[in-house]
């Protein structure tokens, strides 16, 4: 058998953007922790021009490097990796991971057992640099709970019932359960679902709530997502979108929020969310002058 009809267990597919010296700790990270999966990766870099490309070229000739001339946003870039995709399973992964154990080796067994066949997703335990749960898990977003974090009071009231529903405040990182949405630093997906029946991404979203669109689609389909403390991902969080000044960062996730709410909510809502976008952005600049830190996942 040629190596290209061989059967791969897992294909990982990074979205790589700017972070050169991340992106190789994941990868060495990701080949010395796997052990015994037949393991193919694919990296679709989106126009980074921090020497990354050569990084890869150079030190990791394994890997399936498709660099672009331009930058597709997350969704898009994942599409390339996920149709060109052989595994049974896919592993979506952010660049600015790192693998501190045999991680693919557990969720693949995770998925393997006959009484999770109808699991779509399953997302490990991610954590900081320092070793700190990291939220990870949400609810899906309500209309109420974006008008919130649109006006900016979940900066100053944290207690807000639709928003702390939102972020699954309460949800219990040491228990294994499932779970409305993961985040898409790491997803484990079934590969034939996520190429076949979910058709990847939905590209309407170039960056922000394509990861939640795929969950809602995921379980409309009538595949469960799980997430599991089983195994453990170190995640630095934001390392590539990081690098964009907050009023930028409104705007993207504004314009994505629109198209998730048109899809999801009906047009009345999105028509909401765009009568309330000039005013997000002015709190935005003034959010950004005053430094003030976000409360919550939004990160917006």
């Amino acid at each position: 058998m040629s190596e290209s009809n061989k059967p791969i267990d897992v294909t990982v597919v990074i979205v790589n953007w700017k972070v050169k010296d991340f992106l190789r700790r994941c990868l060495v990270s990701l080949y010395e922790q796997t052990k015994r999966l037949a393991l193919e990766v694919i990296v679709v870099d989106n126009d980074s021009q921090d020497g990354s490309v050569e990084m890869i070229q150079k030190e990791f000739p394994q890997v399936d490097l498709i660099a672009r001339k331009d930058n597709l946003g997350f969704g898009r870039g994942q599409n390339i990796g996920i149709r060109k995709s052989r595994g049974k399973y896919v592993f979506i992964l952010n660049p600015d991971t790192q693998f501190i154990e045999d991680t693919l080796q557990v969720l693949y067994d995770w998925m393997e057992k006959p009484e999770h066949a109808k699991v779509g997703f399953i997302g490990p335990r991610l954590v900081y640099a320092n070793k700190k749960i990291q939220p990870s898990v949400k609810n899906f977003p309500t209309l109420s709970s974006q008008v919130v974090i649109l006006l900016k009071l979940h900066h100053i009231f944290s207690g807000i019932g639709s928003v702390r529903h939102y972020l699954a405040k309460d949800f219990d990182y040491t228990k294994e359960q499932p779970t409305d949405q993961l985040m898409g630093a790491a997803i484990f997906a079934r590969g034939d679902v996520l190429r076949d029946t979910l058709h990847g991404f939905d590209e309407d979203f170039w960056l922000w709530f394509e990861d939640v669109d795929i969950c809602k689609r995921m379980k409309e389909a009538g595949y469960a997502i799980w997430y599991t403390p089983a195994t453990t991902l170190l995640h630095e969080e934001g390392k590539s979108f990081g690098q964009m000044v907050s009023p930028k960062k409104q705007k993207v996730f504004n314009t994505s929020l629109k198209v998730y709410a048109r899809k999801h909510w009906g047009r009345p809502a999105a028509f909401v969310i765009a009568l309330l976008h000039p005013i997000s952005m002015l709190l935005s600049h003034v959010v950004a002058w005053l430094h003030i830190k976000p409360r919550s996942q939004s990160k917006v």
